[in-house]
């Protein structure tokens, strides 16, 4: 059905051509000209799009990365603040009893000291996670700001082969050389049609494919601060069974 709708169009726009052969050439290449503007158009928009979901997604996953190292940085400031509380009580406990109690005292404290030494590590292999969790966010992002790129590039290829109409057309007979600008433009303008709409979709999909980008980030910081925080249920313990020894 689209090819018969084609014909016929191409069929009346010849026919016009033959009837008023004076301004035949100029209406060629206004033809031209159109399609370069669809072109132009379409290739701005998605200029404009890219730009706009490179823009935000970054922030968002800088927003999602600074979230999760927070809540680490909470957890952990929390649970060293307790352990300092019971190295302080330790610390008393040591100086102000016997001898046999110093040295348990001592004991707890070199035990306390092992345990912060724990919380550190884990929280600091939350902090590693969640920027890993960061980097794939990233890199998803640059697959998607890759295929913009890639229909940038098709845009531009098509605004090529309309440079190379009139040269590839060229002859003494401006009739001729008309009826041959028109065909090739007629071509053309279906490829056109047809980058329209894979432009269409593609924003449509980086959308969606943005927000699944956020959704996975979330998923990967929420597994890191989970590793954190048994760590610090752990320590909560670990810190408690030093004093009992």
């Amino acid at each position: 059905m689209k090819s018969l709708v084609f014909l016929c169009l191409l069929f009346v726009t010849l026919y016009a051509a033959q009837r008023f052969p004076n301004n035949v050439l100029d209406q060629a290449l206004k033809a031209i000209n159109n399609a370069k503007n669809s072109i132009n158009t379409v290739m701005s928009d998605l200029r404009y799009s890219r730009t706009n979901i490179n823009s935000k997604t970054q922030s968002e996953i800088f927003n999602y990365y600074m979230t999760a190292t927070s809540r680490i940085n909470e957890v952990l400031n929390t649970r060293l603040n307790y352990i300092k509380a019971l190295s302080i009580e330790a610390f008393y406990y040591r100086k102000e009893k016997s001898q046999e109690a110093k040295e348990s005292g001592k004991d707890a404290e070199n035990c306390l000291n092992i345990v912060t030494k724990d919380m550190k590590a884990a929280a600091q292999t939350g902090y590693s996670e969640v920027e890993s969790c960061e980097q794939a966010a990233k890199k998803e992002l640059g697959t998607i700001l890759q295929i913009f790129d890639n229909e940038q590039a098709n845009g531009q290829n098509i605004k090529n082969q309309l440079d190379q109409i009139a040269l590839g057309c060229s002859s003494s007979n401006s009739q001729q050389m008309a009826n041959c600008i028109i065909l090739k433009v007629a071509i053309i303008n279906q490829g056109i049609r047809q980058y329209q709409q894979r432009a269409s979709q593609l924003k449509n999909q980086a959308n969606s494919q943005k927000n699944a980008i956020f959704s996975e980030q979330f998923s990967c910081n929420a597994r890191a601060n989970d590793k954190v925080q048994s760590a610090s249920s752990k320590a909560i313990y670990a810190a408690v069974d030093c004093l009992k020894n």
